[in-house]
């Protein structure tokens, strides 16, 4: 027979396990990988960005654009790739004229998806997102884009890391299988190296900055995910 202090700790334990479950097995779903549209032949990839400025910055320096959704196939296409869409940006906005919306790659606006009640009035700009129909939201509404490209998108991605300094800011980058890298800083290129791997000094002013990659070679380019930097004040002392 068990002891009542054996099935006691059982209990606990079990208890605890639950209790834990959600932190050991988190329930977001991993990012879907590039995927090449056969309809187009262009390739297209989900980056995680913190606007839609830094989604147009890197998609320009990819050769690409953040995609446009020009008829319902290519949508169908792209919903069996990366699901219905949480977040995401594509490239439609009225940020030129307000109330006329435009794609970002200058592919004629012929047919869209709008939720109900959207384009709303709320804000002007306004980007286009992509959930399971499209909504608007402000520069800063999304936590990704869907980025399009004619060249192919590797599915291995650079690294990029901050370290601070007084004024300045380090960054380490690893690119490999790549020939060359170009760093943006708060949606801005400030250096292309022609090297997979190394580092670079920047020059910056103390604050929060916002740093990505793009590595490139001749048949291929690899988006990044972003990081935040903190660039230390000039001491007084």
């Amino acid at each position: 027979m068990t002891s009542r202090p054996t099935s006691l700790r059982r209990f606990l334990f079990s208890l605890l396990a639950l209790l834990l479950l959600p932190v050991l097995a988190p329930s977001a779903t991993a990012q879907s990988p590039p995927a090449q549209n056969p309809a187009n032949g262009n390739w297209y990839a989900e980056v995680p960005v913190s606007n839609f400025f830094e989604a147009r910055a890197i998609a320009t320096v990819a050769g690409g654009f953040i995609a446009d959704l020009l008829d319902a196939a290519e949508r169908q296409w792209v919903v069996g790739e990366f699901g219905n869409g949480t977040s995401t940006f594509i490239g439609l906005t009225d940020e030129a004229t307000s109330g006329v919306f435009l794609w970002e790659s200058g592919a004629p606006l012929n047919d869209t998806d709008w939720a109900a009640g959207q384009p709303t009035t709320m804000t002007t700009p306004r980007y286009a997102i992509r959930f399971t129909e499209w909504t608007t939201g402000n520069g800063s509404s999304a936590v990704r884009a869907l980025i399009e490209t004619p060249t192919q998108i590797s599915n291995t991605l650079p690294t990029l890391t901050c370290t601070p300094a007084v004024g300045a800011m380090t960054l380490t980058f690893d690119a490999p299988g790549f020939t060359e890298v170009t760093i943006l800083r708060d949606n801005e290129v400030i250096a292309t190296l022609p090297n997979a791997s190394g580092t670079y000094l920047d020059s910056v002013l103390p604050g929060q900055h916002r740093y990505a990659i793009v590595a490139a070679n001749p048949s291929s380019v690899s988006l990044p995910g972003c990081v935040f930097g903190e660039a230390r004040l000039i001491s007084s002392a």
